[in-house]
């Protein structure tokens, strides 16, 4: 079992993905394990994905949305962008803990 002082930096990317993506949230936050922090990259959805994840942003300070705004898109780039933006956290913490 992994140590609670262990930070978990969960990734997710999104388009149109407003049938499943309350599940899908619904089951992260439920884990037993509670020292995550989520990133979510919305690809430019044109359904209600981005505004059921910004509730969710809203009311878990754990959980952080991001917009694709480029002008690339597609699974492969908005995925591999947030790995980028990511790295780019030099001193994100949780519960006082550095992810670096």
């Amino acid at each position: 079992m992994m140590s609670e002082k262990v930070p978990v930096l969960i990734l997710m990317t999104t388009y149109n993905g407003e049938k499943y993506i309350q599940e899908q949230l619904y089951s992260i936050i439920n884990q037993s394990y509670k020292n995550w922090r989520l990133l979510i990259q919305d690809d430019a959805s044109n359904d209600n994905t981005l505004h059921i994840l910004k509730q969710y942003e809203n009311t878990d300070k754990r959980i952080h949305v991001l917009i694709n705004n480029s002008d690339r898109h597609g699974a492969y780039y908005n995925f591999w962008s947030l790995i980028a933006y990511a790295k780019t956290i030099e001193k994100c913490t949780i519960n006082g803990v550095k992810i670096e």
